[in-house]
C-alpha cells in the first residue's frame, strides 16, 4: 500500500506515516448482503494532497477485487462524500 501511495505524493518519504493514519483512521462499514458487497467508507484525511493519494490507492484495491475473508462479500472502498 506504501508502494501504490508513494506513486501521488511528492514527499516520498510522507507515504508510510499516510498508510499509518489511515489504519488509525474511521471509516464507515456498510455490508449490501443482496447485492454481495461491503463498502468501506473512508472519511477524508487532513489535506487535499493526502486525500489524493488515499482515493488513488482505495482505486488499486478496487481493482484488486478482494472479498472480505471468511465470506461472499466483496470489499468495495471509497471515500465519503463531503
Amino acid at each position: 500500500m506504501v508502494n501504490i501511495v508513494r506513486e501521488k505524493l511528492s514527499q516520498k518519504d510522507d507515504a508510510q506515516a499516510l498508510i499509518r493514519d489511515l489504519c488509525q483512521s474511521e471509516v464507515d462499514i456498510l455490508p449490501d448482503l443482496n447485492a454481495g458487497i461491503l463498502t468501506i467508507q473512508v472519511h477524508h484525511m487532513a489535506n487535499p494532497r493526502s486525500n489524493f493519494a488515499i482515493e488513488h490507492l482505495l482505486h488499486n484495491l478496487n481493482d484488486a477485487v478482494f472479498n472480505y475473508p471468511g465470506t461472499n462479500l466483496r470489499l468495495h472502498y471509497r471515500m465519503v462524500s463531503d
